[in-house]
């Protein structure tokens, strides 16, 4: 193509207005608005989250200053999608990548771009503008209807959904591909880690059932007991003296581990080290699988978790040259357009 005509390649007005505000390294204003927009999204969110406190719902005058920052915002969302819905069968994406773009320059073929309906469909369903929509949406249907439901409490919650274009700013977009790039190269070792620590879980959970909860070792004095009064299993949770009977007299209890499917729960939440104090043994052999579990958990979370750290250092390292690489490659280009634009007409300069 290049040998049978000079190539021009300019942006119309359409994909200046689309590029400034999808893209915000293309200049200082795209930064701009790109910045203004991550301020938005900050504030109706924080906006949104304080308007479920209780003083919101006793006086609703109390809130009235968030509903009109809300109603700005969402105002602000609207003009950014409707000018980038307008604009965007107009963008020739194959111009933005160099690649493609280098391609269609020296190939023998003619030159086929999109068409604008091809192009705009391909822009509605992007995730991305799907996520805008559904954080747009629920603002106007508030505004349109005043009813109240489950559903519309639905439709409000998507809201929240907004958050989510905080990582379109390049400064998020970077740290987001690097851990994506991480997990990517870590999935082995999170397979490792997901099958041990479920293949454990069970185990221990197992355990605990039988230490606490069913009957299967009753003939060695563990585990609960049948109680045909409450239907459930008791367990021991404590011992006093009788005085009269000069003997122990063990207090019991509904056992909490009352399946393997319960003990399981307790399992999980243990080998994750949250530990939220619902469930817990009481017994000495209750207590020593408890034990096994902590170090069990220790043990497995440990080795992928180091895994990971390694290789989340390793991409950033990467990345980190990638981007010296491309600023170098930019330089170098500057230069070589100057260089070349003097040399056929040195009075540009």
């Amino acid at each position: 193509v290049y040998k049978q005509k000079n190539v021009i390649v300019r942006n119309n007005l359409y994909e200046r207005i689309y590029v400034t505000l999808d893209n915000p390294e293309s200049s200082h204003m795209a930064q701009i608005i790109s910045n203004v927009i991550l301020a938005t999204i900050i504030i109706s969110s924080v906006s949104f989250v304080l308007s479920t406190l209780p003083s919101c719902h006793v006086n609703p005058g109390n809130c009235t200053a968030m509903k009109h920052v809300e109603f700005c915002c969402l105002l602000l969302f609207i003009i950014e999608y409707v000018l980038r819905v307008t604009t965007c069968w107009a963008v020739r994406s194959e111009l933005f990548d160099k690649a493609l773009l280098l391609e269609l320059v020296t190939s023998f073929d003619a030159i086929k771009l999109e068409s604008p309906l091809r192009r705009l469909v391909r822009f509605v369903l992007l995730p991305s503008n799907l996520i805008d929509v559904a954080a747009i949406l629920p603002g106007i249907i508030s505004r349109i209807s005043s009813s109240e439901g489950g559903a519309f409490v639905i439709l409000r919650l998507v809201r929240l959904t907004r958050i989510l274009r905080a990582f379109k700013s390049p400064a998020l977009a970077e740290a987001v591909k690097v851990i994506t790039k991480t997990m990517q190269q870590s999935t082995q070792a999170l397979y490792i880690l997901a099958f041990n620590l479920m293949l454990g879980i069970v185990i221990f959970g197992s355990l605990m059932y039988m230490a606490e909860g069913g009957p299967e070792l009753n003939a060695f004095g563990i585990g609960g007991t049948w109680n045909p009064d409450t239907q459930v299993y008791d367990r021991i949770v404590g011992r006093n003296w009788d005085s009269e009977l000069q003997d122990w007299i063990y207090d019991k209890q509904k056992s909490p581990f009352q399946s393997i499917p319960h003990a399981c729960w307790w399992a999980m939440v243990t080998a994750s080290t949250v530990g939220y104090g619902d469930m817990f043994p009481t017994t000495p052999v209750g207590k020593l699988v408890g034990v096994a579990t902590m170090l069990f958990s220790l043990v497995i979370l440990a080795l992928p978790v180091g895994v990971i750290g390694g290789t989340f250092g390793t991409v950033w390292d990467e990345c980190d040259l990638e981007k010296k690489i491309q600023d170098q490659q930019t330089r170098c280009d500057l230069e070589f357009v100057t260089t070349e634009t003097s040399r056929l007409d040195p009075s540009v300069l």
